[in-house]
């Protein structure tokens, strides 16, 4: 199998860290090939390794056979090396392989005296906070007794829980710590979109519910959000906005609150003569997996799911996503709206239908915002967005004119003369967007807040006499300085400087790109991809 350039770098990062941290973390988006990823790992592992012993830990039966396929598929030299540890997808529990793959719960009740050097979590944002305990936790214990020199290499798309914040250092609730001191590496969603890997999003709201009516203890009260959602006025409201702006997309994935609302939804869509499916845990397997496989092959339009689509499934024929199912959580948006971003031949975008006042909530799903706690401060680093009053698209809140209807904005009163010469709308970069660099020069920086960092000023072509500019900051201390040293090895080949006073005498090692991806941030421009 041949792997992408950032599966590469991926895995070189994760196999650095293993070795120098004992909870290595790696974020990647959906469609990034997680699985890929960690069997390409496993592979290399066992290969450089013999002796090791390596677990694999999911959550539910589609990611456990999902990553028993994937590393067959990988190292297919390895059918005969892999256990299957899961009541739900084997009766014969097999502890003895190299490498075992299994649910947390079987896991758990049959470690006594296994040897596993490396444990890797698959969707590791399940794993709590130390102090909340939990079975992952208690498995990561009881192998450590049993091997204290345990390596844990946690994977994810979203690494941060409801309540809580990150999972990793400590940008999380106050009083509790994570099991990850830092994350090692990512591959985000906009990086992907921007080579090709997923596909581009647009958003509409063509509703926004009001829910100030429903209890809120973590995320929304479930029963009272399903009898407010299945109430016929949004009912109604799902499938009109189907007609009215996705009606010539064919593969639909509806997310419902509770079992009882996505029958609703299914009967409405049906009574308006469209062919529709609906799946839930309730099912039986054989029954799902008809259902799922009418759907991919098209004969079942739209699809209505209640939490069993989120993690684990993958059809990247999904061209638009309604979200009927308003919640809290900024991992259940982020996995909802990733389930349709895979590229599909004849698929140009993927189309959400927000129904639910999602993105209000969450913003920008590459980015979304992210509560510490109930008190604490958001990290709003998302761009500012709007809705279009005509074709309900969501756009970026400086655009004069909507992309897709052409409806002109009001404009806000001008700001009061300063002298300065403000930047066209033309020369702002809204979305992500490659551009030539013409040159660089390499500076020392210091921030306001005192520390020194190496600056990269990048010069690109920008349509005027005069060059635009882009400066890129690096750090190359502590925890601090990972992403800096990671993009000097990047650039330039060599090992990273150990201060910004070497990487300046070494500045001729950097090889600068002839482009890159830069985007709008505030009143400057960011360097989005190298």
């Amino acid at each position: 199998m041949i792997l992408r350039p950032y599966q590469h770098e991926a895995i070189d990062a994760v196999m650095a860290g293993l070795r120098e941290d004992k909870y290595v973390l790696l974020q990647a988006a959906t469609g990034a090939g997680k699985t890929i990823l960690f069997s390409e790992l496993i592979k290399r592992w066992l290969t450089e390794y013999p002796s090791l012993r390596i677990a694999i830990v999911a959550h539910r039966r589609e990611l456990i056979t999902q990553a028993r396929d994937k590393l067959v598929a990988v190292w297919p030299e390895a059918w005969n090396r892999i256990g299957t540890a899961c009541a739900s997808v084997t009766d014969d529990c097999n502890l003895g392989a190299p490498v075992v793959i299994g649910s947390v719960q079987t896991l758990i009740r049959r470690m006594r005296t296994e040897v596993f050097h490396l444990l890797i979590v698959d969707e590791a944002h399940h794993i709590p906070p130390k102090e909340d305990g939990g079975q992952y936790n208690a498995l990561i214990a009881a192998m450590e007794s049993v091997y204290p020199g345990l390596r844990v290499l946690g994977v994810t798309a979203t690494p941060y829980r409801l309540g809580h914040g990150y999972i990793y250092g400590g940008q999380c609730k106050a009083g509790y710590t994570n099991l990850f001191p830092k994350l090692h590496y990512r591959v985000s969603m906009a990086e992907l979109q921007s080579l090709g890997y997923l596909c581009k999003i647009r958003a509409k709201v063509p509703s926004e519910p009001d829910l100030s009516g429903i209890k809120v203890s973590g995320d929304y009260n479930i029963g009272q959000l399903s009898e407010f959602m299945s109430r016929t006025t949004h009912i109604e409201s799902a499938v009109k906005s189907y007609m009215a702006y996705g009606e010539e997309r064919r593969h639909v994935l509806v997310f419902c609150v509770t079992i009882e609302h996505a029958k609703l939804v299914q009967s409405a869509f049906g009574r308006a003569g469209f062919t529709v499916g609906c799946v839930h845990s309730e099912m039986r397997s054989p029954e799902r997996d008809r259902v799922l496989s009418g759907f991919a092959g098209g004969n079942i339009r739209i699809l209505a799911n209640v939490g069993v689509l989120t993690e684990g499934w993958d059809c990247p024929k999904v061209d638009l996503v309604m979200m009927l199912r308003p919640t809290k959580s900024a991992v259940l948006f982020v996995q909802m709206i990733g389930r349709g971003t895979r590229p599909a031949e004849g698929k140009d975008n993927l189309l959400v239908l927000d129904l639910a006042n999602n993105y209000r909530e969450h913003g920008d799903p590459n980015k979304p915002r992210i509560k510490l706690a109930k008190d604490d401060k958001e990290n709003l680093h998302d761009a500012p967005s709007k809705v279009c009053s005509e074709c309900k698209e969501i756009v970026h809140a400086k655009v004069k004119q909507c992309p897709v209807c052409e409806h002109v904005f009001e404009q806000a009163a001008p700001e009061k003369e300063t002298g300065k010469e403000t930047p066209r709308m033309s020369d702002l970069y809204l979305e992500p967007t490659r551009v030539n660099v013409t040159g660089a020069k390499v500076v020392e920086h210091v921030s306001k807040a005192g520390n020194r960092l190496l600056k990269i000023i990048l010069m690109y072509k920008n349509g005027g006499n005069i060059p635009g500019l882009v400066p890129h900051y690096m750090s190359f201390d502590g925890n601090a300085g990972y992403f800096g040293r990671r993009l000097w090895k990047r650039l330039a080949g060599t090992e990273p400087p150990a201060s910004v006073d070497e990487a300046l005498e070494r500045a001729n090692e950097i090889a600068i790109p002839q482009s890159v991806l830069v985007k709008q941030d505030g009143k400057f421009l960011r360097v989005e991809g190298w």
